[in-house]
C-alpha cells in the first residue's frame, strides 16, 4: 500500500457555525397530580397535533383530565391553518409521594398465572430484597395478582396495586417522602408486570408548593412558554406563581382559569404581575388552555406570524359571555373570555380581548417579546461557542450587532417588529431619554428598531472582565382590535 498522505499534508475538516443550542419552544406545559407523571421530570409529547395527542391518549387514557385538555389544546387551528406541535406535562407535588414502579399497559393475566416459581427483585431505598418462589396460577383477576405479590414482599416496605383506570401494575414504597426510592430488576415477574421496557420510574417526594413545582421544573428545563395547572389552587398560591412569572421578565405566561364566583378575587390579587392571563370559563372546561394552544401554535418563521389573540376561534368552545353588560364586567378587570356576538340571527362567538394583566397588557405583544429575547439569547450563546474568543473590541461588538441584525430582520418579516409606526410625542420623549439620541425615534418610526451597543469593563468577584452592552428599541407589533367608521350620507 501507497505511505498515507497524512504522512506530508494533514488537512483536518470541520463544520463551522453551526447552532448548538436549542431555542426555547413556546408550547404549553401542563401541571398535574396524575401519578403517572414523575416528580421532577418534564414529558412532552411531540411530533404534530395528532400524533401527540395520539400519545397523550395512549399515556393517560382518553378518560384522563390530561387527555381533555390536550384534545382541546391541539384541536386549535389558526387561520394560517397552523396547529399546536407539543405539549408537556409536570408533576404537581401537591401532598406527599410514595416512590414507585409503574408497569406498562395491557398485562395479560394468562401469561402472569403461568409463572409458579417466580423472582421479584427490588432496590428500596438502596437496600436490596428478593422474593422467591412467587406463585401467581390461582389468581382468579389482575387485582388478585397484586394482592399475591403483595402478600410475598416480607418487608412490608413495598406494596403492588392494579390500577384499574390507567390499566397498569404499580409497585409503591409504603413511606413517603423525599428519602425513598424504589427500582426493579429484570427478573420473570417484572418482565410479566412490564416493569421493564416500559416502566415509568419516580422517587418519593415531599409536597411542595404549586410555585416549588413551577420554578423548580423551569430549572430542569425551562422548554415552555405557557403553563396552567389541572388541579385547582388556593389564592395564596395563585398570588405567589404570579409574582413569580412577573420577576421572570417576560419570559413564560401564567394562564389561569377563573369562573364567576373567583374571577373578581383572583383579578384584583394579580393586576400588579406581568404575565398573567385570566379566562372565564362557566362551564367547567379549562378554558385557560385557549392563549396556550393558540401561542404554541405560532410559527415565526413564517411572513406576518405574529398573534393577535382577539377574534382568535376555537371549536366546539361554548362562549361564556354572550351580552354586553357581562362583556363589560369581565373587560374592566382584564378577564379575556370566549364571547359571542350575532350577525344576521347568526352566532358568531371568538376569544376576547387578549390581554393580560400588569404592565403588558397585549397577550400577543408578551409572547412575541418573549420569542424575540430568548431568540437573541440563543444566537448569542452560539456565537460565544462557536469562537475561541470574542474580542473586547470593536471586532467583538460588531460581531455581536451582526448575529442581532439577522434576529432583527427575521422580527421585522414575522411582524414582532413593527415599521412604519406612527409614534406619539410622549414615545418620542421617551425614546430619546431611554438612548440619549435625540434622531432614535426616527430609527424606529421608520426602521422599526434603534440598536447600539458598547464594550465594558466590569469587576467580577474582584476579576477584570468585560462586556457587550446593548440596546434594541423597537417598535412592537401592535394589532387593531377596534373598527370605527363613519357612513355619511349626501
Amino acid at each position: 500500500m501507497p505511505i498515507a498522505q497524512t504522512k506530508y499534508i494533514d488537512i483536518q475538516s470541520a463544520v463551522g457555525g453551526v447552532p448548538a443550542v436549542s431555542q426555547r419552544e413556546l408550547i404549553g406545559r401542563v401541571f398535574t397530580s396524575n401519578y403517572l407523571v414523575p416528580v421532577d421530570t418534564v414529558i412532552e409529547f411531540g411530533g404534530g397535533a395528532s400524533v401527540a395527542l395520539d400519545s397523550v391518549a395512549k399515556y393517560f387514557g382518553i378518560t384522563s383530565k390530561e387527555y381533555e385538555f390536550a384534545s382541546r389544546y391541539f384541536a386549535f387551528e389558526s387561520k394560517r391553518g397552523l396547529r399546536p406541535k407539543k405539549i408537556g406535562f409536570a408533576r404537581y407535588v401537591s401532598e406527599d409521594v410514595p416512590a414507585s414502579v409503574i408497569g406498562g399497559k395491557g398485562v395479560s393475566l394468562t401469561a402472569l398465572k403461568s409463572i409458579i416459581n417466580g423472582t421479584l427483585e427490588l432496590n428500596i431505598d438502596g437496600s436490596q430484597e428478593e422474593i422467591t418462589g412467587l406463585n401467581l396460577s390461582t389468581a382468579e383477576s389482575l387485582t388478585g395478582v397484586a394482592s399475591a405479590i403483595s402478600s410475598a414482599i416480607t418487608s412490608g416496605a413495598v406494596v403492588c396495586e392494579y390500577d384499574e383506570t390507567n390499566g397498569r401494575f404499580v409497585l409503591e414504597t409504603v413511606a413517603t417522602g423525599d428519602d425513598h426510592t424504589l427500582s426493579v430488576a429484570n427478573t420473570d415477574v417484572a418482565l410479566a408486570l412490564d416493569m421493564v421496557t416500559n416502566a415509568i420510574i419516580s422517587d418519593g417526594a415531599n409536597q411542595k408548593s404549586a410555585l416549588q413545582c413551577v420554578s423548580g421544573l423551569a430549572q430542569i428545563s425551562n422548554n415552555f412558554f405557557s403553563f396552567a395547572f389541572l388541579d385547582d389552587l388556593a389564592i395564596g398560591d395563585i398570588t405567589a406563581i404570579a409574582e413569580w412569572t412577573h420577576i421572570q421578565d417576560v419570559r413564560y405566561l401564567f394562564s389561569l382559569t377563573v369562573d364567576p364566583l373567583t374571577a373578581e378575587t383572583i383579578a384584583n390579587a394579580v393586576k400588579d404581575y406581568d404575565g398573567v392571563a385570566l379566562t372565564l370559563d362557566i362551564y367547567n372546561e379549562n378554558a385557560g388552555f385557549m392563549p396556550m394552544s393558540a401561542i404554541s401554535a405560532i410559527d415565526y418563521t413564517r411572513p406576518n406570524s405574529a398573534l393577535d389573540m382577539m377574534y382568535q376561534q376555537f371549536a366546539g368552545v361554548q362562549p361564556s359571555v354572550a351580552d354586553t353588560e357581562t362583556a363589560e364586567k369581565y373587560d374592566a378587570l382584564r378577564i379575556n373570555y370566549y364571547g359571542a356576538t350575532q350577525q344576521a340571527g347568526q352566532q358568531i362567538a371568538f376569544y376576547q380581548d387578549g390581554v393580560l394583566q400588569g404592565s403588558i397588557t397585549s397577550m400577543g405583544v408578551f409572547a412575541n417579546e418573549a420569542w424575540l429575547k430568548d431568540r437573541i439569547f440563543t444566537t448569542l450563546l452560539d456565537l460565544r461557542l462557536a469562537l475561541d474568543s470574542l474580542p473586547a473590541s470593536q471586532t467583538g461588538k460588531s460581531l455581536v450587532l451582526n448575529v442581532m441584525a439577522d434576529t432583527i430582520e427575521l422580527a421585522k418579516y414575522n411582524g414582532v417588529i413593527q415599521s412604519g409606526k406612527t409614534l406619539t410625542s410622549t414615545q418620542k420623549a421617551s425614546i430619546t431619554e431611554i438612548t440619549g439620541d435625540e434622531d432614535a425615534w426616527m430609527a424606529v418610526q421608520s426602521a422599526g428598531y434603534w440598536l447600539t451597543a458598547d464594550v465594558e469593563e466590569y469587576l467580577d468577584n474582584g476579576v477584570q472582565k468585560y462586556k457587550v452592552k446593548y440596546l434594541l428599541v423597537y417598535g412592537k407589533g401592535d394589532s387593531i382590535n377596534f373598527i370605527d367608521g363613519s357612513d355619511i350620507l349626501i
